[in-house]
């Protein structure tokens, strides 16, 4: 049985990719703030009025709800097969799935979750579902 799931479109967080000073950046209670690279995060759970309160506090801010799909899926089996980052490297962004570029969040125990581009998101997902049958799952 397959343990990896889409997040339907009512469950799906917004997602703001934040540009500019982001170390100095502190998310309100619920957002998580995820590293993308130098001057760029991504803003999990933005709660009503976050693109205004940022960008009252000098930063960019784009919608990324719409471009990124998340898959989540268990085992750090299955994430060891998928890409070079390890559990202890965690939140970062990596290739996955042959070079298809991600940021991978661990979440509780050893469930994972990927933002991925919403037009790779299938071709993920059949890599994923492949991956779990050749651990025999």
């Amino acid at each position: 049985m397959s343990r990896l799931s889409f997040l339907s479109a009512a469950r799906e967080p917004t997602r703001l990719e934040v540009r500019g000073p982001v170390d100095a950046l502190q998310p309100e209670a619920g957002e998580k703030l995820l590293p993308l690279g130098p001057g760029r995060s991504l803003l999990v759970d933005a709660g009503p009025g976050a693109r205004e309160r940022l960008a009252t506090d000098g930063y960019l801010a784009y919608d990324m709800t719409a471009a990124l799909v998340l898959l989540e899926f268990d085992g750090e089996d299955l994430l060891h097969r998928l890409t070079d980052l390890v559990p202890e490297q965690l939140p970062a962004v990596g290739s996955v799935a042959r070079g298809t570029p991600a940021l991978i969040e661990p979440l509780d125990g050893s469930r994972f979750r990927l933002y991925v581009p919403r037009e790779l998101g299938e071709y993920v997902a059949a890599v994923i579902s492949d991956l779990e049958q050749g651990l025999g799952r």
